[in-house]
């Protein structure tokens, strides 16, 4: 029970970070590139964020039928099952976010 809760607080703690995460990188690429190109005004984080949640309901209901995770592949260990979920979540909401965030900066700072 105590390891079902732990589990349980990391993907609550992993979608409370990447939700920040995401409206930064939304908020810093809008005014690196929109912006100039179309010289609309710069957004805040915050609504950064409501167009990161925007665009994951879109993304979510586009490719829901591509990714299963089918419980009887892990033999039915639900711990397995719950460390490949965490580690993508991690991947796909803190990690990717940063990379893009980074290398969106570098474009940014160099060419442009």
């Amino acid at each position: 029970m105590l390891a079902a809760v732990r589990w349980g607080l990391s993907f609550v703690l992993v979608l409370v970070v990447s939700i920040p995460i995401n409206g930064l990188l939304i908020s810093a690429t809008w005014g690196w590139f929109i912006t100039p190109i179309t010289g609309t005004r710069e957004i805040s984080i915050a609504e950064g964020v409501g167009l990161a949640m925007f665009c994951s309901i879109i993304g979510t209901t586009a490719t829901a039928h591509l990714k299963k995770w089918d419980f009887a592949e892990d033999g039915g260990d639900w711990r397995a099952m719950a460390a490949k979920l965490l580690a993508a979540m991690v991947g796909i909401g803190v990690i990717a976010p940063l990379v893009t965030l980074a290398v969106a900066g570098a474009w940014h700072n160099f060419f442009m």
